[in-house]
């Protein structure tokens, strides 16, 4: 009787050892950032965590247990990759794109017993912002290429022709020498703004941001009198209007983007309009807006105005002396804000 109770005792602990084992194991799996398919080799969902159900929008409430896996994940791509692990038993690893805005890595490999294949494990991480960063990383250093050769192409042209020609015409020689200076001007105005974007995202989640206390009207006053005579050359009426309001910013930064914003609006702005800078106060927030009665931009550009170099309109931007990197200031001050 002693022995019996002895091992009844040994036999309660190890089944709740294992069970809280079995517990933590499912805990883990329901909680994994990553999505996690396990199937039966007759292609059919043996268990299935959150992730995976979220990441192919599956919300029908039907038990998924023995439901066939195309069924779930609406991807013959990977239910080829599927059948080619079951198949041929080694490890799988392969990019594929579900739809244009969604792109997954599927990592899979077998599950033994004994020897014995019992199925197989299906992992998907979705990689659709790391590729959206890796393009847009490929695209910045195309665009900085692509913009910096185009002043310097046309700097070494001329200089060339006034080395090589000997040229004597003194307005001929000016006119030269001002194409050079033009673009020298637009190369320094590329760098100085880049090194800006660099620095701003360097300090972006520290705290090495310095606050002032200002009253917003004195901001706003001091961007009208610095764009004024840009304004005044295009006989464009230039106001702001605040309320009496007092902020805690990095007054040299957020001065900067307001009048990168006020100088888009008189550059790309009609002569004898108006720009309206405006403050005011919505819940616990101070908005700053700047109007202008420009042409506007097209819905389908306005997700992308704050990419580094991106232009609605490359040789009108170029003729007007900008470097394309004006909007990424103003986000990045913001952010940092």
């Amino acid at each position: 009787s002693i022995s019996i109770g002895t091992m009844s005792e040994k036999i309660q602990n190890q089944i709740s050892k294992i069970s809280k084992q079995k517990n933590e194991q499912l805990a883990v799996f329901a909680s994994m950032l990553e999505g996690v398919i396990t199937i039966f080799p007759d292609m059919t969902i043996n268990n299935i965590n959150k992730s995976a159900l979220k990441l192919f929008k599956y919300t029908s409430k039907k038990p998924i247990k023995g439901t066939d896996l195309l069924e779930i994940i609406q991807s013959k791509e990977i239910e080829s990759l599927a059948v080619h692990l079951l198949e041929n038993h080694q490890p799988i690893k392969q990019e594929i794109s579900l739809t244009s805005d969604l792109i997954i890595e599927v990592q899979g490999t077998i599950l033994e017993k004994q020897g014995d294949m019992i199925g197989a494990v299906l992992v998907f991480n979705d990689v659709t912002k790391v590729k959206r960063l890796e393009r847009h990383r490929k695209q910045f250093v195309a665009n900085v290429s692509h913009e910096l050769k185009t002043p310097l192409t046309s700097i070494q042209g001329y200089l060339e022709t006034i080395i090589d020609d000997d040229i004597r015409d003194e307005k001929m020689l000016a006119k030269f020498l001002g194409i050079i200076s033009k673009h020298t001007g637009r190369l320094k105005t590329i760098i100085d703004d880049l090194l800006t974007l660099s620095s701003l995202e360097q300090d972006l989640g520290t705290n090495n941001l310095q606050l002032q206390e200002v009253k917003i009207s004195t901001l706003l006053d001091n961007v009208v009198l610095l764009c004024g005579e840009k304004a005044h050359k295009k006989n464009i009426f230039l106001k702001a209007n605040s309320i009496d309001l007092k902020i805690k910013v990095n007054i040299a930064l957020i001065e900067q983007a307001i009048i990168n914003l006020v100088d888009n609006a008189i550059k790309h702005g009609p002569e004898n309009s108006h720009v309206f800078i405006e403050a005011k106060k919505e819940q616990s927030y101070c908005v700053i807006s700047v109007l202008d009665e420009g042409i506007g931009i097209e819905e389908k550009h306005h997700q992308r105005i704050f990419e580094r170099f991106y232009s609605v309109d490359k040789a009108r931007s170029r003729e007007l002396g900008g470097s394309g990197l004006g909007l990424s200031i103003v986000k990045h001050i913001v952010l940092q804000h």
